[in-house]
């Protein structure tokens, strides 16, 4: 039984995945193929048998990898020859990029999870990767929608400016975690909305997808700024808020409600960050040749027989993406200007080192 590992990433379409495969579980049994998404996994992970752990992260990995074998086992007695495991929170989570941990940085002792059930599987990897700039911002809207709120400030502009870590790193991190032989299918979240049937007929095959029935997605819109506005405005008078008040803000003053995107990075910024990806996605064309499915492709997956990491090129700051990216960190590590000793933006110029959010 072949398994394709879908692991998201954030904010990449993903949701829409699971709800359309989902929704035409029944369809997919007529083929012989096994689905556990989100729904059906998350509840597992919640009643899988409690021991004594040293850590979280040690109770957190001992419940999935029991749960994953649960329905391994479950698709290998009604003999599937294949099974979806479609889970974004298997690789980690966005509140530890917002929380200053980095993109991904732990994957691989999150994957334990993973590795222990799928030995004796052949293993997919299907994962959709999105420009930094847009992921950011996306990932910083779903942590206040379910999580908490956390000031878009200078503290956590300079982390995600400053992170050298991108999807190379993150992509060789989790190949290196899996079955020797495993193998892997990329593509960018711009392109998803044309490569919507390739992407479908890699993870389930054509003939399976010849028998979807579609549905009408309802996406979770991003932050506006008027949103961002007002949650900050909340805090400064009343210092915290509740869960609940983030929510209905963000719902009263959604973009589906006609309000400007929150848009926090810099025209510079944006150029950098986009840079970045663009260089990204092709040090993974070279290092994965094949993996990316791109406009005209017959989608094949990539084996990976060796480890790849060390293929990867240390990058220091500013490594390989040009200026536009370096003057953007040479611009925060001199945030704290002359006659600004505390770094707020109130220097003799008026001029804020990190001005008001623009609205696009």
């Amino acid at each position: 039984m072949e398994i394709v590992l879908h692991l998201g990433a954030h904010k990449t379409a993903t949701t829409y995945l699971q709800v359309l495969l989902e929704r035409n579980v029944v369809a997919l049994e007529q083929h012989n193929i096994g689905l556990a998404h989100p729904k059906s996994l998350r509840p597992m992970f919640a009643v899988a048998p409690r021991r004594n752990f040293p850590s979280e992260r040690a109770h957190r990995i001992s419940s999935r990898t029991w749960a994953l074998n649960q329905v391994i086992d479950t698709a290998v007695d009604l003999q599937r020859r294949r099974l979806v495991i479609s889970e974004e929170q298997l690789i980690g989570s966005l509140r530890a990029l917002m929380s200053g941990r980095g993109l991904y940085r732990d994957v691989q002792k999150e994957l334990r999870a993973v590795t222990g059930a799928l030995q004796d599987h052949p293993v997919r990897v299907m994962m959709c990767i999105r420009s930094y700039d847009s992921f950011f911002v996306s990932a910083y809207g779903q942590v206040l929608n379910g999580w908490k709120y956390l000031p878009f400030d200078a503290k956590l502009r300079e982390r995600l400016i400053q992170d050298n870590r991108g999807w190379p790193e993150i992509i060789a991190d989790i190949m290196q975690g899996l079955p020797k032989g495993s193998t892997l299918n990329l593509w960018r979240f711009e392109d998803f909305p044309v490569l919507r049937s390739k992407i479908l007929a890699a993870m389930i095959g054509e003939d399976a997808v010849k028998n979807l029935q579609g549905y009408k997605a309802q996406p979770v819109p991003g932050p506006s700024a008027a949103a961002i506005e007002a949650l900050q405005a909340h805090v400064a008078e009343h210092g915290k808020i509740e869960n609940e008040q983030i929510r209905q803000i963000l719902r009263r003053l959604g973009k589906d409600k006609g309000f400007p995107a929150y848009q926090p990075w810099l025209d510079s910024e944006v150029s950098a960050f986009r840079e970045r990806y663009e260089h990204d996605v092709s040090l993974i064309r070279q290092l994965w040749p094949g993996a990316l499915i791109e406009h005209g492709d017959d989608p094949k997956p990539t084996r990976v027989e060796t480890q790849t990491m060390s293929s990867i090129p240390e990058r220091p700051l500013g490594h390989a993406v040009g200026p536009a990216l370096e003057a953007t960190r040479s611009m925060l590590r001199s945030a704290v200007r002359p006659g600004d000793p505390a770094g707020t933006g109130d220097s003799q110029s008026g001029v804020s080192m990190y001005p008001a959010p623009r609205t696009v």
